[in-house]
Formats: C-alpha cells, sequence, structure tokens
C-alpha cells in the first residue's frame, strides 16, 4: 500500500512482478477518479484505489481507515505491506484492527526530521506508532536504521534489505550510454564542452533545491555551465528559481517529470542532490550506474549512496559554499570527475544491483510470511533408495515446505521408512538390485499416481534408475521430475549407469550440491542432457549446526589422546575400513595414543565386525546430532571416495575442527573452502602424515588454525544453501 501510484511505479514494480509467482497481490493506492478495481493481466497485479493524501486532514483519513479496516477484513489478506509515512500509519493501524497476520512497513525517510516544535512530536509519535502495530519493519539504509534505532523508533524487529535501497539499481536501464548523452544535449541545445550539474527529482524546499542554486550561481569557474532540473514542481518554487539572477557563463535549464531519466543522467556531468531529509538516495545510485559522480549533504540515508572523496563529494548539511566547493572542485578536475564515476559505477553493480534487493525481499517474504494459499496445494514427493539420505538430507525441510503450504512425502526403499505416516514404501533396494525393481513396475507405477504428486524430486541415482521404466510415462501424466545429484556415479558401476541414465532419464531439471560433482555431470557426455540445471550455494542440506553447546575455539587444549572423528554411511564407499587402518598405523607404527569416534550406519542396521574388534574406536551409532559426541575431536577424517559436496567437513569446521579428506568431487570444493587438507584416495600414508603435521604444531597454532576454520565457515554460511532454493525450483519448473 502507498499514497501515490506513482511511488510504486518506480520502486515498487519489480519486487510486484517477481513476488507475484508467490503471492496474489492487491496495490492499494489513491488512484484517478476514474479508476476502477480490476486485476491487470499484464502484471496479475489487483489495482484497488484508497483515497490517501499526502497531507494530513483528519476527516479523509478517518474516512481511509475505516475503508481500509473493512477491505482488509473481506480481503483476509496473509499480509500488509506499507512504504511512505501516511500510507504506513493508515495500513498498519488497520491491519492491526483487522488482525492480518504479517504487517509490514518500510521506512525510507522521515518528514519530522526537518519540522519543528508540535508537529515534528506528532509526526515523530507517527512513526512510532506504525512500529507499534507493524510486526516486521524494513529499513532502506543502514545510517537510517542507526538514526531510528538512536530515537527509538525502531527495535530488533527490523532489519535491512541487501546492502539497502528499496529496489536496486537496474542496470540494463541506468549504465553509461554515449548516444543519450548526445541525444539529450541536442535536443536542449547544451554544448559537448558545458558542464552540466544535474539535480533529479522532487521540486520541494526539503530536497535542497535552493541551497543548489544559490551555490551554481556562487561559482567562480568561468568554464562554460548548465544547471538541469529535472522533476515535478511540488511547492510552486521553480518560478521563483528561474528568475534568479545567473552570471553570464551560468544558464538554467527546467524539465517536469520525466519517462526517461537515465537519457539525462548521461547527458550530465556532476549529479548534486543537496536533500536536508532522505532514506537512501536512489538517484545517486543510478547516477552512478550511468558514471556520474554525485554530490550531496551528508546526512543520514545519502551517506550510504556516496563514500566521499571516492565515488562523490559529501559537505555539512546546509552549508551552501562548501556545496559551491565541491561542484567546482569536480568542474576543474575532470580526471577526478572520471576516477570518481568509475568507482561509483563499480560499487554500484557489486552492492546494489536490482537483483540483489528483489531476491532480498522474496527471500524475506518467504521466511516471514509464506505462501499464499491459492498459490500452494502442491504436493511433492521426494524419492531415495535410503532413508538415511531422506532423514539427513530433506526431512529437516519438511516444517519449511510445510509453512509454504507444501503436501510433502517419501517414497523410500523398502524397510527403510522410518515407520512415519508420510512415508511411503517402495520396492526398491540400494545396491546393484535396481533391476529387480522393474518387476514390480506396475507396483510403483500404482503407488506413485495414487500419491498425486505435482513434482517428484530424486536423490540418489538408485531411485532415477529403479523408476526408469515408468518415468516417461509419469512425466506424460504432467508430473515435473528433479533430479539432485548428491555425488558423481560409483565408477566401478558406471558404464552400465550411464547407458540406464542415457536411455530412460527424462527428468526436466538438475540440480548439483557441489561444483565437482557438476564438473563431473557435465565432462561425462553420456550424462549431458539439454536440461535447465541450478547449481546449490552450498550443499543439498542445511548444516546442522544448533543442538550442541560446545566450546570456542580459543579455549581448545589438546589433551594427551589424539581424538579423530569419523561420520557417515557404513558401505564400500565411505571407506570406513581405512579409517580403521589409519589408527592402526598411528597406535602401532608410530606409537600414538589414539581414539577414533564413529558416527554411522549400515544399510541393514547391523554393526560391522571391523568395529567390534578395534579396540581404540568407540561406535555410536546413528545420532542425528553427531556433534554432541564428536564435538571435542581434534580432527575429522574423511576417508570417502565419492561426494556430492561434503557437508560433514562444513560443519566440523563450525565448531572448529580441521578436516583432513581424500581428494574427490565434492570434498575439492568443501574442504578447501574451510581450509581442510586433501590427499589422494586409498593413500593411507600420505593420510597418517597430515596427522602427524598437525600434532607437530603448537598449541597456539593448532587454536589459530580452528579460529580460522571456524571463521571460514561462518563467513560460507552468510550464502548458505536455504529451502528457497528448491522452491525457487518449482516455480521455476512451472509447478504452481
Amino acid at each position: 500500500m502507498v499514497s501515490s501510484p506513482t511511488t510504486a511505479n518506480v520502486f515498487l514494480k519489480d519486487h510486484m512482478d517477481y513476488l507475484s509467482k508467490y503471492y496474489d497481490i492487491d496495490l492499494l493506492a489513491n488512484f484517478d477518479k476514474d479508476h476502477k478495481d480490476h486485476k491487470d493481466h499484464k502484471d496479475h497485479i489487483t489495482r484497488i484505489n484508497i483515497p490517501i493524501y499526502r497531507k494530513i486532514n483528519l476527516i479523509s483519513d478517518f474516512i481511509a481507515l475505516l475503508s481500509l479496516i473493512k477491505l482488509f477484513k473481506k480481503n483476509e489478506y496473509v499480509s500488509v505491506h506499507s512504504i511512505t509515512p501516511k500510507a504506513g500509519l493508515l495500513a498498519m493501524t488497520a491491519s492491526f484492527v483487522s488482525r492480518v497476520p504479517s504487517r509490514i512497513h518500510w521506512y525510507t525517510g522521515q518528514v519530522w526530521v526537518t519540522k519543528k516544535g508540535i508537529n515534528k512530536s506528532l509526526l515523530k509519535f507517527a512513526d512510532k506508532l506504525i512500529n507499534f502495530f507493524s510486526t516486521s519493519n524494513l529499513v532502506d539504509s543502514e545510517s537510517q536504521f542507526q538514526f531510528l534505532i538512536k530515537h527509538k523508533i525502531i527495535g530488533e524487529k527490523s532489519r535491512i534489505i541487501a546492502n539497502g535501497s528499496i529496489c536496486g539499481v537496474n542496470i540494463d536501464q541506468f549504465y553509461p550510454n554515449k548516444k543519450s548523452r548526445i541525444k539529450i544535449r541536442n535536443e536542449l541545445n547544451i554544448n559537448e564542452n558545458e558542464i552540466v550539474v544535474l539535480y533529479l527529482g522532487r521540486m520541494v524546499k526539503d530536497k535542497g533545491v535552493l541551497d543548489l542554486v544559490e551555490s551554481i550561481s556562487n561559482l567562480r569557474d568561468e568554464n562554460k555551465i548548465c544547471l538541469l532540473l529535472v522533476g515535478e514542481d511540488e511547492e510552486g518554487i521553480i518560478d521563483k528559481i528561474l528568475r534568479k539572477k545567473l552570471k553570464s557563463n551560468i544558464r538554467l535549464l527546467y524539465k517536469s517529470f520525466v519517462n526517461n531519466p537515465e537519457d539525462y543522467l548521461n547527458a550530465s556531468d556532476i549529479y548534486c542532490m543537496p536533500s536536508y531529509r532522505e532514506g537512501f538516495g536512489l538517484s545517486i545510485l543510478e547516477a552512478a550506474a550511468c558514471s556520474i559522480p554525485a554530490v550531496a549533504y551528508n546526512i543520514y540515508g545519502v551517506r550510504d549512496a556516496v563514500i566521499s572523496n571516492e565515488t562523490g563529494i559529501l559537505v555539512r548539511v546546509g552549508e551552501v559554499e562548501a556545496l559551491t566547493d565541491a561542484i567546482d572542485f569536480l568542474i576543474k578536475k575532470p580526471e577526478k570527475r572520471w576516477e570518481m564515476g568509475q568507482k561509483a559505477l563499480n560499487r554500484v553493480q557489486k552492492f546494489f544491483n536490482k537483483e540483489l534487493v528483489v531476491n532480498g525481499l522474496r527471500d524475506f517474504y518467504l521466511q516471514n510470511v509464506g505462501f499464499s494459499s491459492s498459490k500452494t496445494g502442491t504436493k511433492i514427493l521426494h524419492i531415495s533408495a535410503s532413508g538415511l539420505t531422506i532423514k539427513s538430507f530433506v526431512e529437516p525441510f519438511e516444517a519449511d515446505f510445510a509453512n509454504r503450504g507444501f503436501e510433502v512425502s517419501y517414497g523410500v526403499g523398502e524397510g527403510e521408512e522410518y515407520k512415519y505416516s508420510n512415508y511411503i514404501s517402495l520396492p526398491i533396494k540400494r545396491g546393484p538390485y535396481f533391476p529387480l525393481a522393474w518387476l514390480n513396475s506396475l507396483k510403483i507405477k500404482k503407488i506413485l499416481l495414487k500419491n498425486n504428486p505435482s513434482i517428484i524430486f530424486f536423490h540418489t541415482p538408485l531411485s532415477v534408475f529403479a523408476c526408469s521404466p515408468l518415468l516417461r510415462l509419469i512425466k506424460n501424466k504432467g508430473i515435473k521430475l528433479i533430479y539432485i545429484a548428491r555425488g558423481s556415479l560409483d565408477e566401478s558401476q558406471s558404464r552400465l549407469a550411464r547407458v540406464l541414465w542415457f536411455l530412460f532419464d527424462p527428468t526436466t531439471w538438475g540440480i548439483w550440491d557441489g561444483i565437482g560433482v557438476t564438473n563431473y555431470y557435465l565432462y561425462d557426455k553420456c550424462l549431458q542432457k539439454n536440461r535447465p540445471t541450478i547449481l546449490l550455494s552450498m550443499g543439498g542440506a542445511p548444516l546442522n549446526l544448533g543442538k550442541t553447546s560446545i566450546k570456542t575455539a580459543t579455549s581448545y587444549i589438546p589433551g594427551e589422546t589424539l581424538k579423530l572423528g569419523w561420520v557417515g554411511r557404513l558401505d564400500r564407499d565411505k571407506r570406513l575400513s581405512d579409517f580403521i587402518e589409519l589408527l592402526r598405523i598411528l597406535s602401532q607404527d608410530y606409537s600414538l595414543s589414539v581414539q577414533g569416534k564413529v558416527i554411522g550406519a549400515s544399510v541393514s542396521g547391523d554393526k560391522p565386525e571391523q568395529i567390534s574388534t578395534t579396540a581404540s574406536l568407540d561406535y555410536y551409532g546413528w545420532k542425528e546430532d553427531p556433534w554432541e559426541v564428536l564435538s571435542d575431536c581434534d580432527l575429522l577424517i574423511s576417508t570417502s571416495i565419492r561426494e556430492g559436496y561434503g557437508l560433514v567437513p562444513a560443519e566440523a569446521g563450525f565448531y572448529g575442527i580441521p578436516t583432513i579428506a581424500y581428494k574427490n568431487h565434492g570434498t575439492v570444493k568443501s574442504v578447501t573452502e574451510i581450509g581442510g587438507t586433501l590427499v589422494e584416495k586409498f593413500d593411507l600414508t600420505s593420510l597418517a602424515e597430515q596427522v602427524l603435521r598437525w600434532i607437530a604444531l603448537s598449541t597456539e597454532e593448532k587454536i589459530v588454525l580452528r579460529e580460522s576454520t571456524s571463521k571460514r565457515v561462518n563467513d560460507l554460511l552468510k550464502n548458505s544453501y536455504q529451502s528457497r532454493e528448491l522452491i525457487e525450483l518449482i516455480h521455476l519448473a512451472g509447478v504452481k
């Protein structure tokens, strides 16, 4: 909800277009008198007229409040999101009274900053009321955030999207363009040797337009200068400005509202916005995207958009003489203008790209609002031959999917269904037995179609192969099929597997949980498919971080006994036998006191004989939180010969535990990222040597290593894998 449709068109259009994939969106604003509420089929947004005016009018504001309460109760919105102060106060009050579950306001600048007396107090109180009635607040810059905290307007329920700004900069629209520069200068009869100082925005006193005109009139430079003012005259000040007497080498041009601001920015040399109050200063970023440096007052909001003396110049607010000096400096120093413009351009492209903000708001909605009920009801079936795969990598997301309206169930091999109501037993089995499942094809088909899923995720190659005779038939039923590659195919069986894959795999999308396994699949031409793919940002499951209370890396003290941890399935690919042999080498050949800790489970559930006969090894079976046992380990040893990403080393790194691992497609990425050590597969001598090197480190060096390992993982978690990526994939695949 906004006061003016212009606000929505300028700042919210991309957000609404993108969020309409997930939600039914109504736009509430003060549309024109002839407007009729309707849904635009081009952008799927329903526009509803609400008589909201920028200026305070108790009668009309009260009528608007009652209209909103009635509308909110009638439409039963799951969320109301407001922008601008007046819209915020009315929307948050009405949604609070109507008990709308999610009430969001976006603070974009404070009207009361430039006011005095009782007006300032009332407007400030209105901002506090907005915060009181809302469930979440967004703020469009870090400095504004700190300002609002300082004045006790907002609190803990507030945050900034991405790096700030409401909508970011559309770098496909705003970019350096010589053709636009020539075009506008020709239209306005501006010579190429004239220096154009541009202001683009509303013509109001709070924006410092009068200060800008005065500063230009005080310029001492003899160059030809053009002050170009672009924007609607909301306070009737432009006539006063045009009557201002300027020096003979300075001229002033005025254009009202324009639809192509990027062209005017490109036509300029210096962008100046001496605003007295600003939430962020988006126009400064748009100028930067066109490689134009800015001069502005150093106020909260603007100081997030300009790095002074690097991407522009900031001066003390209200000091017209300092503003004149800054403009004069850039006029006389063309090389400095170019340098600042280039730095401004690079900064915008890196930190304020529109995509960052649009994706950030989408993530905020998915986390805080959930899904619109009309966009959900999608049934998802996850299939794996191993119930342990589902338990470890998929089930942690069940609540997250359920909160977003998806119905989730799991199809697993017989005997591995964990006896939960949403587990479906399928006649498939791990190992080289998948052809046997083909004999049960009709049974599998009946089970799958009875569940009536909209989308099926396959989490292991065997789950695809076991169902392969049916997949094209299932696909013809309109069911989307998605394969998640969690590791490279077993090389000892890969030739047969590749042939089957090539013949039967009709999956429409592929997801890879590590760059190493991605490269492997793309390298093998037999596995290439002309399908869209997504590379998950950090493995195919969330890291297990929240259950165990542990000591920090700095409190680590090595014990007399070396403690080595090992986690994984007890199968031949994970090579527990190599870990056991390593324990023997260290204890017998090097006479070390060693204790091995193993967390794992076999397909059969039986305890392998090797474990029972190894005195220096403690076996704990499978644990949902292995780190309650392993958090005191000195090192994690990974002897797996194939991995997709290698989440266990990342989890160990979170606790400061370094990893020594066999080199494979997955560990090349994950272990390297966290600063671990890799050795060639089956090279137990090198594995032992790396352990000995670690033992030789001093206590201080070991603590530093643990601290750096933990920091690396924490840095990675800032961009870690979230279930939103799977949800995004569902929508990209066309499942609504």
